[in-house]
This record gives structure tokens, C-alpha cells and sequence, in this order.
């Protein structure tokens, strides 16, 4: 369920990181430079915000086209019945 797509997901994510260390030639990667940690926060924090600004978007429109069948059943008679 839920917890082998986290899984999956998570360990994917780290063949991807190992394979790209390997193929820049990264020894290691210094956690005291400020630019790395800024990166790591960015990176982490960024598809969140996406996340929400994109189901938030979504949200939005489908309450418009919610709006805009109640209007067309509203103001144009015989819809409802089919006959329109």
C-alpha cells in the first residue's frame, strides 16, 4: 500500500542521488557549507509548495465550473429536464 510507494519512492530517490554523485566525481558533500544546507532546504520545502499551489489551483477551478453549471441550470430553462 501507502508504505512500499514511500519506500519505493525513498529509495529510488537515493539510486538517483548516488548516481549522480558517481557521475560528477563527489567525494563527499560538506554540510557545513551554506550554500549546500540552503540547497537541501530548498529542495525539500519546494514540491511541497507546488504541491499545495497546484491543489489549490485545482480547487479553484472546479468551484467555477461548479458556479457555472448552477448558472447555465439557473438562467436556461428547460436544461434541467433536457429539453433546452
Amino acid at each position: 500500500g501507502k508504505g512500499f510507494a514511500i519506500g519505493s519512492a525513498a529509495l529510488a530517490a537515493l539510486a538517483l542521488f548516488a548516481a549522480f554523485t558517481k557521475a560528477v566525481g563527489l567525494e563527499s558533500i560538506d554540510l557545513t557549507q551554506s550554500n549546500v544546507v540552503t540547497g537541501m532546504l530548498l529542495g525539500g520545502t519546494l514540491p511541497f509548495l507546488l504541491g499545495a499551489l497546484t491543489m489549490g489551483a485545482v480547487g479553484r477551478s472546479a468551484q467555477k465550473m461548479v458556479e457555472e453549471v448552477r448558472r447555465q441550470f439557473r438562467e436556461i430553462t428547460g436544461l434541467l429536464e433536457g429539453e433546452a
